[in-house]
């Protein structure tokens, strides 16, 4: 027997629908315009023209409205990812030149006795200065708490873009980053770079080194996940434990912990 937490009914698109917009839109754009050449050569005019396009689109499945409401409320959204997509598309040109290889690309990747099926937001190309190519792996995030910091721990949070790195050479991998499309200052990007100057973020000689330290951690997760380990043991049971809806059938004893669930980490998402 299982058990399973109630879905909420709210109004409106919830987040998980509002990101899957938001991905479906970048899809279009960038199947379209493929490189920051493009994307520049375009007049503002053309580049927001192309953006309402690749929007409506997206939306076209819930243009069949009932209420005056469901009117109001669809357009609302799509002008608040238009204004969302507009900003952040004046950061994609403020990076060097790259090219967009591949959008929402499924994959599999082994790990351990795993084989993982993945869907990669974005791979960018780039031209290296010895004439080689080199690939950016980018993951689209909307909330605030997505952070490379949380890589480097034997259980990582978030770890799509470690995960990816998996799949390329050491000399073909040059970046990975979280890009934090988020409005006005609070968007940006986040991650590791090999090489100085791709992106505005942290820049890190030992990239390869990383990738097999990632590449041990999520071998071991894999092994114990494969072998059958049921151990509650929550990374951050203040976190991990606050919204959930299986209390009453948990195994975790709390009294073993120092933990509150009252207390605030000061993290939110969207």
């Amino acid at each position: 027997m299982q058990s399973y937490e109630l879905s909420p009914r709210v109004p409106g698109f919830d987040a998980l629908e509002s990101g899957n917009f938001l991905h479906k839109v970048l899809q279009r754009f960038w199947n379209s315009v493929q490189t920051q050449q493009n994307l520049r050569s375009k007049s503002l005019a053309d580049r927001r023209r192309l953006l309402t396009e690749c929007i409506d689109a997206a939306f076209a499945a819930h243009q069949s409205l009932v209420t005056d409401w469901d009117t109001a409320y669809l357009a609302l959204q799509k002008q608040r990812l238009h204004n969302l997509l507009d900003h952040w598309l004046e950061l994609e040109l403020e990076r060097s030149p790259f090219t967009v290889s591949a959008t929402e690309q499924d994959a599999h990747i082994e790990v351990g006795p795993l084989t993982l099926r993945v869907r990669m937001d974005r791979i960018d190309k780039i031209d290296l200065p010895d004439g080689n190519e080199g690939f950016v792996f980018i993951d689209y995030k909307t909330s605030y708490a997505s952070n490379p910091k949380n890589w480097e721990s034997l259980r990582p949070d978030d770890p799509q873009l470690p995960l990816y790195a998996l799949t390329t050479a050491p000399d073909e991998l040059q970046a990975l980053t979280f890009a934090k499309i988020r409005a006005g200052q609070q968007a940006e990007w986040l991650g590791y770079q090999s090489t100085p100057g791709l992106l505005p973020i942290k820049t890190v000689p030992d990239l390869p080194q990383r990738v097999d330290t990632w590449r041990d951690t999520l071998t071991q997760l894999a092994h114990a996940f494969y072998s059958g380990d049921t151990s509650v043991s929550p990374k951050d049971f203040a976190q991990n434990c606050k919204n959930c809806a299986q209390r009453l059938v948990c195994r975790l004893n709390i009294e073993t912990l120092n933990t509150s669930l009252d207390e605030d980490d000061g993290a939110a998402d969207e």
